[in-house]
């Protein structure tokens, strides 16, 4: 069980290196030794990214996590060796606080403009300003979109330098100017009174003049009670993007009369085998089902010629016709078409993207991949899933006779 959490957790690349150790003690060990190991690579690129952290346009709790997780994870490669000498100089005081001084110096320089802190010291007042936001609505530094009070409104309290323009008219706006506009956003309200009143309308069949009235919508197609109780055909035909596919009208009278043929695949982790693809062949008569496990769609006709052979031999029954879509690969080759000639079979083929005529074979390979889930999530094993839907064809197979 740990073993497949571990390979759950891992690439695909690093997990093929180590699925063929005997334990999970080992698989562990053998993973902290090769990723385990800090280097100067790690430590440089740390410092890079301290180097390149900036507020920009978040808020100062924000930047400062940032920064205070890529210092915890310099301070996790670099040990700082402790002073067991118990001496009286003072030396890891001072470097720790050496260490603390850059960091509040790497703090400062990624600060915004806006942001200006001022340190005395020896008689000097120093100004520490970084970065150059520019607001995109407004085009003026010192603040983002998002606080842009041209765009957001200016506040009460707000004074003016100069003489205000037509932005601030929007703080001498009253509440009732407020309560017409709707906010972004905002969902309007239907009160009871609204709702009922809707309804009376609704219920009103149009007068004379709205019908001989070219602009009247005629919204009223289907009454509403009509809506309440039964279904409006008209709206479920509106909302439908295309025709129904009718039930298929032929039905085979006798076994191997017809015969439906699809591929599946590929999937994304190949079998013990290599084998990426499946065949699927299912009877109309019987809905009896035979799988075929393939390397690639070209070997598909083969099995296929296999599987007509074999028909004709233990079954006595000769194949009529073979149903598949317009894969190449399933008989649309000329070598595929002079073996159906030389054997009498008629070879339909649905229509291009339209897997609704091939649907015997697509609701079968349905049926197969969520049962062969099913299974291995069943049995908590890893995933083999040709090997799978093998086996699951098998016990249908056994369970038909």
């Amino acid at each position: 069980m740990v073993i497949s959490w571990i390979l759950g957790a891992l690439s695909k690349s690093i997990g093929r290196s180590v699925i063929y150790c005997n334990s999970a003690h080992e698989m562990w060990k053998e993973l902290d030794e090769r990723y385990a190991v800090s280097n100067g690579a790690q430590l440089f690129g740390l410092h890079k990214e301290i180097s390149e952290v900036h507020q920009g346009n978040s808020k100062i709790a924000e930047y400062f996590t940032k920064l205070k997780m890529l210092w915890d994870d310099v301070d996790a490669l670099c040990m700082v060796p402790l002073c067991t000498c118990y001496c009286d100089c003072g030396a890891p005081q001072k470097n720790a606080a050496h260490v603390l001084q850059q960091r509040v110096i790497q703090f400062l320089m990624g600060l915004n403009e806006n942001q200006n802190f001022s340190s005395q010291g020896h008689g000097q007042t120093k100004n520490f300003k970084k970065s150059n936001v520019i607001c995109n609505y407004c085009k003026k530094p010192g603040h983002v979109v998002d606080k842009c009070y041209r765009l957001h409104g200016f506040p009460s309290d707000f004074k003016f330098t100069k003489t205000p323009n037509k932005f601030a008219a929007q703080v001498d706006s009253g509440p009732a100017q407020q309560s017409m506009v709707p906010q972004a956003g905002s969902t309007p309200e239907i009160t009871p009174e609204v709702y009922s009143q809707m309804l009376s309308l609704l219920k009103t069949p149009p007068s004379s003049d709205s019908q001989t009235d070219p602009s009247y919508a005629n919204f009223a197609v289907c009454n509403v009670d009509s809506v309440i109780d039964i279904p409006c055909l008209v709206c479920a035909k509106a909302r439908q993007t295309r025709l129904p596919f009718p039930h298929s009208q032929i039905h085979s009278t006798v076994k191997f009369q017809l015969i439906h043929v699809d591929i599946w695949g590929p999937y994304k982790v190949p079998t013990y085998n290599k084998f990426k693809y499946f065949l699927t062949i299912v009877d109309d008569f019987s809905r009896a089902t035979w799988t075929y496990l393939l390397t690639n769609k070209g070997s598909a006709f083969d099995f296929l010629k296999t599987f007509i052979i074999m028909a004709e031999n233990h079954f006595k029954c000769p194949i009529q016709t073979v149903r598949s879509d317009n894969a190449l690969e399933l008989g649309l080759s000329h070598s595929a078409t002079s073996f159906f000639h030389s054997k009498g079979i008629i070879h339909q083929t649905s229509c291009a993207y339209t897997p609704q005529q091939n649907g015997v074979v697509e609701r079968k390979h349905k049926h197969l991949l969520e049962t062969a889930r099913a299974l291995l999530f069943q049995s908590n094993l890893p995933i083999f899933f040709g090997e799978t839907v093998f086996s699951l064809q098998h016990i249908s197979s056994i369970a038909f006779l």
